[in-house]
C-alpha cells in the first residue's frame, strides 16, 4: 500500500476511509493506526454529541444552542473559535494549528420544518407535533466532523505545520449564493428568479395570511413572519417552507374536486393515447438511478395518470393545464384510486 508523505493526510484518509468498528477486522500501521484508535476512544463522546444535537433541533440559521454546546467543546480541546461568521450570526469557525496544507472539515448541523421525532423509533412519532427536528441527519454529521477534527489534532500535535478548522455549514448553498454570501463557483448557473417564482411568490403570501389555518407553532411563527414585509436572513429557510404549504393546499383542493368523480384505468396497457389533464401532484424522488420528477395528473372525468421523468425540460407544478401523449405502461390502484401509469409522455 503507498504511504502517504503528509501525516496529516494520512490521519484524515485513515478517519474518513477506515471507520474506528474496522479496526478488529483490519491490521493499521502507523498513522492509521493511531487514527482508528483515536476515533475508537471517542465512541461514547460521538453519541452525546449526536443525542444533544438531536434534542436542540434547530432551523437553519436559529442554531444557537448548537452553535453553543460544539464551542464549549472545541474550546475545550485547544481550539480557538469564531462565532459569527459572514455576518450569520449562528454560525462558527474554529481553528487549531497554523501554516499549511489545511485542513477543513464542514457539516451541515440545521433541523428541518415539522420533523420532531422521538428518538429511537422507527416510525413517525413528534416529541412535539409541529415543531422542527433532525430528520435529515445532520446531527450525527457535525458529530463525526467534531470527531474528527480531534483525533487529527491529537495526531498532529507535534507537528508544526498543522492546521485544522472545522466549521458550520448550515447556509444553503443558492441562498448564500444569491445573498452574496459567497462567490458563484467555475461553471456554476445563478439562481435566477423566473416569471413563474414571480407569480406564485403573492399567490404564497396572501395564502399563509389568509389561509393557513391551525393551533401549531409552525403556522404561529408563519402568521407573524409573513405578516412583515421582510424577515431576518436565518429565518429565510423557514419562511421557504411556505411555498410546499401553499401547494399543497392547492393539491388538497383538486384532489378534493378529482374525489368526487370515480377514477377508472384508461386504455389498455401498450397503447398509445393523448389526455387533457391537469397537474395534481408533482414532487421529485430519489432512487439508485438518481432523481426522477414524479407527475399525477387527473382528467376531466377523474381518471387519475401518473408518469416518472428524468429530464429538467418538463416540470409542471401543481394546477397546471395541458394536453399530454404518452404510451400506457400499467394500471395500479394507490390509495383506493385507480390510476394509469404513462411512459414516454410529452406535452402536446
Amino acid at each position: 500500500m503507498k504511504e502517504f508523505k503528509s501525516p496529516m493526510l494520512s490521519a484524515l484518509l485513515a478517519i474518513s476511509f477506515f471507520p474506528a468498528s474496522l479496526a478488529q477486522d483490519q491490521e493499521f500501521t502507523g498513522l492509521k493506526a493511531e487514527a482508528v484508535t483515536a476515533v475508537d476512544a471517542m465512541t461514547k463522546t460521538t453519541q452525546e454529541i449526536v443525542d444533544s444535537l438531536f434534542s436542540f433541533s434547530e432551523l437553519g440559521f436559529q442554531e444557537f444552542e448548537t452553535q453553543r454546546y460544539l464551542a464549549e467543546i472545541l474550546v475545550g480541546n485547544g481550539f480557538e473559535v469564531e462565532l459569527g461568521i459572514a455576518g450569520i450570526p449562528s454560525s462558527w469557525w474554529a481553528t487549531w494549528g497554523s501554516g499549511e496544507p489545511v485542513i477543513a472539515l464542514g457539516s451541515d448541523v440545521d433541523g428541518i420544518p415539522r420533523a420532531s421525532q422521538m428518538p429511537g423509533v422507527a416510525y413517525r412519532q413528534p416529541m412535539i407535533e409541529g415543531a422542527p427536528g433532525h430528520g435529515e441527519g445532520h446531527n450525527s454529521g457535525q458529530a463525526v466532523n467534531i470527531v474528527a477534527a480531534l483525533a487529527v489534532k491529537k495526531i498532529m500535535e507535534n507537528d508544526p505545520n498543522a492546521h485544522v478548522s472545522p466549521t458550520s455549514w448550515e447556509i444553503e448553498s443558492k441562498v448564500a449564493l444569491k445573498c452574496g454570501l459567497r462567490s458563484k463557483n467555475k461553471n456554476e448557473k445563478e439562481l435566477v428568479l423566473t416569471d413563474k417564482d414571480a407569480e406564485i411568490a403573492p399567490k404564497v403570501i396572501d395564502f399563509v395570511r389568509n389561509d393557513m389555518y391551525g393551533d401549531d407553532d409552525y403556522v404561529y411563527n408563519m402568521k407573524n413572519f409573513f405578516s412583515l414585509d421582510e424577515v431576518e436572513l436565518r429565518y429565510v429557510p423557514f419562511v421557504a417552507s411556505g411555498i410546499s404549504a401553499y401547494n399543497r393546499s392547492v393539491e388538497k383542493v383538486i384532489e378534493t374536486k378529482a374525489k368526487k368523480a370515480v377514477s377508472n384505468y384508461v386504455g389498455e396497457i401498450g397503447e398509445k393515447i393523448t389526455a387533457d389533464v391537469e397537474v395534481i401532484g408533482a414532487k421529485y424522488v430519489s432512487s439508485f438511478y438518481g432523481s426522477s420528477l414524479l407527475v399525477r395528473m387527473v382528467d376531466d372525468s377523474g381518471n387519475t395518470f401518473t408518469t416518472f421523468y428524468s429530464g429538467y425540460k418538463f416540470e409542471p407544478e401543481v394546477g397546471d393545464k395541458f394536453t399530454v401523449k404518452g404510451t400506457i405502461k400499467a394500471h395500479k390502484e394507490f390509495k383506493g384510486w385507480k390510476s394509469t401509469m404513462l411512459t414516454r409522455v410529452k406535452v402536446v
